[in-house]
């Protein structure tokens, strides 16, 4: 964390920087270059999302916004948002983020430059509690829009998280910002339960059509059925682990069930994890990151989400649609990682499987239309949404409207 002697320093700086009212800076995670997010290809990301939505609504009065971005070669998109955006009493300017120049000399030289920028407002928006609050005055506030509902043991406060200095934090529901709070150390007075900007998202069908032609190509027949398989990252497994069969156990038969069944078995792997796969059965496609549309369009259409112990599980819950457990490394995992809630399987939405053969029955079944879980779902949907609707950006929007 940094000394107090810096950032008094930093506090300094910014008490001399001059304000502009109603004003907010949106800061966005770096892992938003590999998945190709933007404030227009915006569905899997709360920061994105909420801009998006925030400049394409009426405001009576104007509001400025800084918004950071990684894809040079999408700025005369961008101009045209923002010229859109104008209609609507938006003045949106994009700021490079930091980590977008060649050298760290370049890299830090910027990085102040946009500290800079962030100082001339009043409102600073992250997705993360590590995404920086240096020198922030009590005049500014910290708004965290979340990224995650917390299912597995996912973070503790450690020496670089400034989960500490956020004023308020996006949950979904009470049981979220307890769990939260206990594990960043947040305040529980300042979660604020108005659900995940981008779950809005999983509503509509908007890119149906184009998905389902791209999957065709790729599979060579079209799909009647779509499965999305996003396992989580495991600490314990890198690049120099041995190599692993897609499931995690050997799946012999699965590309006979998939195309006799016309199956889309839609996978999105953690890099480590994909590196490593011996194998990927016909009827697998790799989700391929592109400008048109994002992991959460596929989940939008999507008729099964396979997962593990993800918190993706709970977001698509909002859709009422099967999920299917692969938890074929429990003993491991739960002993490597630990989870949030005790036990655990009590709180999976779906069947859990631990094998092959499971896995397929399990898929047979949503596939002739059978939803033995659903009350189950139902059961947990209330306890993490205290409202499972497609409003979170409504809410979030009217509340940041409220503190400008």
């Amino acid at each position: 964390m940094m000394s107090s002697v810096t950032n008094l320093l930093y506090k300094a700086i910014n008490a001399c920087v001059p304000k502009h009212d109603r004003s907010m800076y949106v800061s966005t995670p770096y892992y938003t270059v590999s998945s190709i997010m933007d404030v227009i290809n915006c569905h899997s990301s709360n920061a994105y999302y909420f801009v998006n939505k925030y400049s394409t609504r009426m405001h009576e009065k104007k509001v400025r916004i800084y918004v950071e971005y990684l894809h040079e070669d999408r700025m005369s998109d961008y101009e045209a948002f923002a010229k859109e955006a104008l209609n609507n009493n938006v003045e949106l300017i994009f700021v490079k983020h930091y980590r977008g120049y060649p050298n760290k000399v370049q890299s830090m030289i910027h990085r102040f430059k946009n500290l800079i920028t962030k100082y001339k407002t009043y409102l600073w928006i992250t997705e993360t509690g590590d995404q920086g609050a240096n020198g922030k005055l009590k005049t500014q506030k910290v708004v965290c829009l979340n990224y995650f509902i917390s299912c597995k043991n996912d973070l503790v406060a450690g020496s670089n998280d400034r989960w500490d200095t956020i004023d308020v934090l996006m949950t979904s529901s009470l049981l979220h910002s307890q769990i939260i709070s206990s594990s960043v150390g947040v305040r529980l007075e300042n979660c604020v339960p108005n659900g995940m900007a981008r779950n809005d998202s999983l509503e509509t069908e908007n890119m149906k059509q184009r998905i389902i032609a791209d999957i065709e190509k790729e599979l060579g027949y079209r799909p009647q059925f779509i499965f999305a398989y996003a396992p989580t990252y495991r600490d314990y497994e890198d690049q120099n682990s041995p190599n692993r069969d897609l499931l995690g156990y050997s799946a012999e038969g699965l590309s006979t069930f998939l195309t006799k069944n016309k199956i889309a078995f839609v996978h999105k792997l953690h890099r480590a994890q994909e590196s490593r796969i011996v194998s990927f059965p016909k009827g697998t496609v790799k989700f391929n990151y592109c400008y048109d549309y994002s992991f959460y369009d596929l989940l939008s259409i999507a008729d099964c989400l396979i997962t593990d112990y993800s918190s993706i599980g709970f977001d698509f819950m909002l859709r009422d649609k099967p999920l299917i457990y692969n938890l074929y490394d429990w003993d491991i995992y739960e002993k490597d990682r630990g989870m949030s809630f005790e036990p655990y399987e009590e709180f999976c939405p779906g069947e859990i499987v631990e094998n092959y053969d499971q896995l397929v029955r399990a898929m047979a079944r949503i596939v002739n239309g059978e939803d033995p879980y659903k009350e189950k779902r139902d059961r947990i949907k209330k306890l993490i949404y205290k409202n499972a609707d497609f409003e979170s950006t409504n809410r979030i929007i009217d509340y940041i409207e409220d503190m400008l």
